[in-house]
């Protein structure tokens, strides 16, 4: 059932889970860095190691995770990690009443979260094709876009403004809330999800890293996916896994490709939370594109998700 700015009552509900878990994501980060400089008095280089114990998890288990959370349900990894990370950032504000905060722990704090993060990433990004319907996952995608673009905004003032007045400690407790609002309302979400895939083996999994670092790069139009696990229908066409460059100048029909989704690419489970909806996974997105005219000077036109970015001047689609 769809129901007008919110597409449907599910999509309504992982909106909301959504909007406030990146906002209070923004606020996390700033109030981790005020915990370093004003309560535990760090040096700036401490701030330097919270950023990379916040980011390494992306570097180091980015592509595994992409394809271990490929063949599994994504709502309950949703729901199961930011229950852990509101534990995670619950600990803080303890072990600082406990008078047992420093540095290190901290840093093994930020590194678990991060990689918490990680696989919900991974799984929220693939999960919106499951959500909705095809003629609807572009207007999905930019309702979620808007609701990130304000939290991005809020987030550090609103963490500044909890700083200042309770203190950087018990400003985590409040992000750590957030995550289980989270995790709270998208347990009101009904869906039925394929399966998980049974008998992961370690051959496979690597099969599935390399066939997700080469798929977007050895095809620039981003053809027809050779994936056989995408943990649902490979014959549904999907677009968004990759950047797609196309001529500005061209003439062509409606057109799809299908997608391996989540299976170990990088961009999916490496990327900040900032661009997080590149809709990966099994579930369908359609992509069209028509004779267009613009400048020399923008002759190439990319793509994102598979529907076309601003361009110079508009096309006669």
């Amino acid at each position: 059932m769809r129901n007008g700015f919110f597409i449907s009552r599910s999509f309504s509900h992982y909106w909301r889970a959504d909007a406030v878990s990146v906002l209070g994501t923004y606020v996390t980060l700033f109030s981790l860095q005020a915990l370093v400089v004003f309560t535990l008095e760090g040096p700036p280089s401490d701030v330097g190691w919270l950023n990379a114990a916040r980011w390494l998890p992306y570097l180091v288990f980015g592509l595994v995770i992409g394809a271990l959370v490929d063949g599994r349900r994504r709502l309950p990894l949703m729901i199961g990690t930011d229950l852990v990370q509101a534990v995670l950032l619950l600990s803080v504000p303890l072990l600082w009443w406990l008078d047992a905060l420093s540095l290190g722990p901290l840093l093994v704090i930020v590194f678990l979260y991060g990689t918490a993060a990680v696989v919900n990433m991974a799984a929220t990004m693939s999960f919106l094709p499951r959500l909705v319907p095809r003629d609807q996952l572009q207007p999905a995608h930019a309702r979620i876009d808007g609701a990130d673009a304000v939290g991005s905004m809020a987030g550090p003032a609103i963490g500044g403004v909890l700083v200042s007045t309770i203190g950087a400690p018990l400003a985590v407790l409040v992000d750590s809330l957030t995550y289980l609002y989270s995790a709270l309302t998208l347990r009101r979400i009904d869906i039925d999800e394929p399966p998980a895939r049974t008998g992961v083996t370690v051959r496979g999994l690597l099969g599935d890293i390399v066939e997700g670092v080469r798929w977007p790069t050895a095809d620039p139009g981003c053809g027809p996916s050779r994936s056989r696990r995408t943990g649902g229908s490979s014959a549904t066409p999907s677009s968004a896994s990759c950047w797609r460059r196309t001529p500005a100048r061209s003439s062509c029909r409606p057109t799809s490709s299908a997608g391996s989704g989540r299976s170990g690419e990088w961009g999916p489970s490496g990327a900040p939370r900032s661009p997080r909806r590149w809709a990966g996974g099994s579930a369908p997105a359609a992509r069209s594109s028509c004779a267009t005219r613009s400048s020399p000077a923008a002759s190439w036109r990319w793509w994102w998700r598979g529907s076309p970015r601003r361009s110079p001047q508009p096309s006669r689609c």
